[in-house]
């Protein structure tokens, strides 16, 4: 392909990624009656659209880019300003986040469950082995609660008041160590079609759960099929961004 060739098909390209960024924001709002990218974008910032407005310095630039492309005189039949390939990228990696934004089913991690039946051994193994914060406690499919290592701190140092800190009680189960949860350790339900933008402002926010786990339903009477905390909020948010410049 030659320079002129590879310059048009750039060109084209851009612009393409330009009328679906625009098309897409115009479907999201169709009631603001939107006429352009410009107004499409800057709309879509005030509703503090989440792709959008992690991508806003990136979407102005390429939105003039795309002006000077459309409205200016083309000289021998080549716009007065041709985009390089890594704006093209980006463009083209916009639009596709913003006409389908991420969902947690490709972020969530497979998670680790135990039965109520386990023993305090296995849990604390499991725990020390996979690093984890939390564990869901399903009873075949149906969900119980959320083993974590706040409320097995509690356990433990109840069973110290007890006199009994200086071994294991015999006995212990999962279901023991679950009775030492506080209210505010619970897991919340989602479906898999669930968006990364959502499941990020939700676990970041006032009242946050402990964790999200993901079932084909989004109920707890379903098998576990992932699960998302807030330590994964950073490499979500990466997901929503597009590098460029």
């Amino acid at each position: 392909m030659d320079s002129t060739s590879k310059q048009n098909e750039l060109t084209q390209r851009f612009l393409n990624a330009a009328a679906h960024v625009e098309l897409a924001l115009k479907h999201r709002y169709p009631d603001a009656k939107l006429i352009g990218l410009g107004a499409a974008v800057r709309y879509a910032e005030k509703q503090k659209h989440p792709i959008v407005t992690r991508n806003i310095f990136a979407l102005h630039a390429l939105t003039d880019l795309r002006n000077a492309i459309a409205h200016s005189d083309y000289r021998n039949n080549m716009p007065v300003a041709i985009p390089r390939e890594d704006a093209v990228i980006a463009f083209e990696e916009l639009a596709a986040l913003i006409e389908n934004a991420p969902q947690v089913s490709s972020a969530m991690s497979k998670p680790v469950t135990l039965a109520p039946s386990a023993s305090l051994a296995v849990a604390c193994q499991i725990i020390i082995n996979q690093d984890l914060s939390q564990i869901p406690v399903c009873d075949d499919n149906d969900y119980v609660g959320l083993l974590t290592t706040n409320a097995l701190a509690r356990w433990v140092s109840a069973a110290v008041a007890r006199g009994k800190g200086d071994v294991i009680e015999g006995d212990i189960v999962v279901a023991d160590i679950l009775a030492s949860a506080e209210g505010y350790e619970c897991a919340a339900f989602v479906k898999p079609s669930y968006s990364v933008t959502t499941t990020c402002e939700r676990l970041m926010g006032d009242n946050a759960p402990v964790a999200l786990l993901v079932s084909a339903d989004g109920k707890p009477s379903k098998t576990i099929q992932g699960i998302l905390t807030r330590f994964d909020v950073p490499s979500m948010m990466k997901t929503l961004t597009v590098a460029f410049g």
